[in-house]
């Protein structure tokens, strides 16, 4: 039952365990668990059509319909690019994480010699994957004080959460010029920004001077910072989960309904749903027939979409 819990959670990236990932499994049960971790995160699909087009099989017309669907994407043509895009980025991002995360435990003199960079290698994947396993008994809760490990971890659950299509739309606009940042792209960015800033603020107010008061003033906003994001998308923690006010658990109940973007390694309604939404009760407000964000108009299905899924 352990091995089956684990597992489950492992692919579908959730972070819920019932033993301690780093004591009670081997070393060969935790790599099992971080292979499902990066099929769950990359999505199997993603990874299926990957082997099938190594293998030099080609994507039939409805097959890349749904693989269109799932990493949210119009152009059919650009389908087997964005997956091999897809895999370049993930593990890109994952060896960074890596090195960095190395240099940041550089002062911990607690690893077993060789265990340093596995551990290394092992958070920055589950942190990509906005998974939540972590091999230490208490997450992160030892590192809240270190500011790079912070910053690390949490750009690794942030640029694993906007979802795939964003950042190639990045890479190609802001890097290389190729094309324009898309309404998609910056309707997930300006959300995930204000969620960020708005569930950092709220924390610090109602944990300041609970769970948060034993903290000097850099830690506790860096623990707000990295509790604000983890909720959305990926399980970590930093401090003591159950010493927080019901306040706070409520506003964690939101962020974590909220979740992550589409094509993302997280859950939840996601972040372009929720942006939607707001948007639609903002001109209904405003007694509108239209739906418009940033002076476009979204799609009366995409407006349908994002009511029902919210609703459901």
């Amino acid at each position: 039952i352990d091995a089956l819990f684990t597992a489950t959670s492992a692919t579908c990236v959730t972070g819920l365990v019932v033993v301690d990932t780093g004591s009670y499994f081997t070393r060969f049960g935790q790599i099992i668990i971080l292979i499902l971790i990066q099929i769950g995160g990359l999505g199997l699909m993603t990874i299926t059509t990957f082997f099938a087009l190594i293998f030099g099989r080609d994507m039939n017309v409805r097959e890349n319909i749904i693989m269109s669907g799932a990493l949210n994407i119009k152009t059919l043509s650009r389908v087997s690019n964005l997956i091999i895009s897809i895999l370049i980025l993930t593990f890109s991002f994952e060896l960074l994480g890596a090195l960095l995360l190395y240099f940041a435990w550089s002062g911990y003199d607690s690893f077993v010699w060789g265990s340093k960079f596995y551990y290394c290698i092992f958070h920055s994947v589950s942190a990509f994957c906005n998974a939540g396993f972590s091999l230490f008994p208490n997450s992160f809760e030892n590192f809240k004080d270190n500011v790079f490990f912070n910053i690390i971890i949490t750009s690794l659950i942030i640029f694993g959460g906007l979802g795939f299509a964003v950042l190639v739309n990045i890479a190609r606009s802001i890097i290389f010029k190729k094309e324009r940042l898309s309404l998609h792209a910056k309707l997930v960015l300006v959300i995930t920004a204000s969620l960020i800033f708005v569930g950092m603020l709220l924390i610090a107010l109602t944990e300041w001077n609970n769970s948060l008061s034993d903290l000097t003033t850099k830690t506790k906003i860096m623990a707000s910072y990295f509790l604000s994001i983890t909720p959305r998308t990926a399980g970590f923690n930093t401090i003591n989960m159950g010493n927080l006010t019901y306040e706070c658990y409520f506003l964690i109940i939101i962020l974590m309904f909220i979740g992550a973007s589409p094509g993302g390694t997280g859950g939840g309604i996601k972040t372009s749903t929720f942006g939607i939404f707001l948007g639609t009760v903002w001109s209904m407000l405003q007694g509108r027939s239209s739906v418009e964000i940033f002076k476009r108009n979204v799609s009366k299905d995409d407006v349908n979409n994002a009511l029902l899924l919210t609703i459901l």
